[in-house]
């Protein structure tokens, strides 16, 4: 489903503007109807990365119409092209052409690989595939914990079978190709070249590179760039520790459905991790949502856009300041029963409960407080308020 305001609408037409023809279908007909059969499925790896591109982008402008202004950027594998259009490293028109190159590169690989999904560091997974003769390799770090393996179709599916019963959790993704690995190495020659002409810049946010692991300035991302993109292990974590360290704690997930964020939220407790949409649930509430969460954490919106194009017009305040006077009634305090505790009262002014110990002596107990001796406040100084010598020095 397209997110609206308007200006999203705009943005996903003007990338149905540049995909329609390289793709040869609309992007835009196919997110507003996936099920339409004289269109391409979804299911196809050339057709579902152009979709989450222009999904990408559409949020980004949501995001934007809401009043939220991303500092920086970073984008995961095919992420990464996406990331780079919102800061403008480059143009939506090479975004396309380096997306739709890279998904039909990536096509004549299907049906021959894999990947699959495992928590543990990646120096154990780097262990536990040495088992497989070469077939598998590392795909992705997603975080200290995270790791993505890639391979031949057959060993990840060994790879699953093999771990199921242990507890090193392990999942494949479903996908039946394997970029991030030596399957796409004979791809590459033909890919720089398709990819000659682009026209990278500096970039007008900052972007961080899942490639290299920090930022970069944006002219890095040439046809070269994109080849290493697609063939060498993704690092995620490195680049997530980088916008960490600079201080970045609000990161929101422009997607269809959130899949990053559980690396995000593993990867520091204090970020605030939001997503844009979920899976079956693509209508604006969640959008409104999450920009309720991040005003509530002091992050800017505007509501004005909310408000005059989402629903009922702002209801009059009263013309009068509010009252801030209490009235709920202070309830004297008494002294408790120190009988029902198994104590003696102790028959003093301030302690009010004695015990005898069991080595021979007594310990009593009692409570200062304004509420029980008002006449303390005569000792107050400044805000602390002070025990009277005389107390201190009862001889009782």
């Amino acid at each position: 489903m397209i997110v609206r305001p308007s200006p999203v609408v705009a943005t996903v037409e003007a990338c149905d503007a540049a995909l329609s023809p390289l793709t040869g279908w609309s992007v835009l007909a196919l997110l507003s109807d996936p099920t339409d059969p004289r269109l391409p499925p979804l299911s196809r790896v050339d057709v579902v990365q152009p979709a989450l591109f222009a999904m990408g982008i559409g949020l980004a402008a949501a995001w934007r119409a809401l009043g939220v202004e991303p500092d920086a950027v970073v984008g995961h594998s095919q992420g990464e092209v996406t990331a780079a259009v919102v800061a403008s490293a480059l143009s939506l028109e090479d975004g396309a052409r380096v997306v739709v190159a890279r998904s039909r590169a990536v096509l004549c690989c299907t049906h021959k690989g894999g990947m699959a999904l495992l928590e543990r560091p990646v120096a154990e997974v780097e262990r536990l595939i040495q088992a497989y003769s070469g077939a598998l390799s590392i795909a992705a770090v997603n975080t200290a914990s995270s790791t993505v393996v890639s391979g031949e179709a057959d060993a990840i599916a060994a790879l699953v079978s093999d771990l199921a019963n242990t507890s090193v959790f392990c999942r494949r993704i479903e996908v039946d190709y394997a970029s991030h690995s030596p399957h796409v190495s004979d791809l590459l020659p033909a890919l720089q070249a398709e990819l000659a002409g682009l026209m990278p810049r500096e970039a007008r946010l900052r972007f961080y590179s899942s490639l290299l692991g920090g930022p970069v300035k944006g002219h890095e991302l040439d046809g070269r760039y994109w080849c290493r993109n697609l063939r060498e292990p993704v690092r995620f974590d490195r680049a997530l520790a980088s916008l960490l360290a600079e201080g970045h704690g609000v990161f929101i997930e422009t997607s269809p459905h959130p899949i990053l964020a559980l690396a995000l939220t593993g990867a520091s407790t204090d970020a605030l991790v939001l997503g844009s949409l979920r899976r079956g649930e693509g209508d604006l509430s969640l959008l409104l949502k999450g920009l309720g969460t991040l005003f509530a954490h002091g992050s800017p919106a505007r509501w004005d856009a909310v408000v005059n194009r989402h629903g009922p017009t702002a209801p009059e305040l009263p013309p009068y300041p509010f009252e801030r006077q209490r009235f709920w009634p202070d309830g004297a305090q008494k002294r408790a029963d120190v009988d029902t505790a198994g104590l003696a009262a102790a028959e003093h002014p301030w302690l009010g409960a004695r015990t005898s110990l069991a080595r021979g002596g007594d310990l009593f107990t009692g409570r200062l407080s304004l509420a029980l001796f008002p006449w303390l406040a005569g000792h107050q100084v400044f805000e602390p308020l002070l025990v009277p010598g005389t107390g201190l020095h009862d001889p009782a």
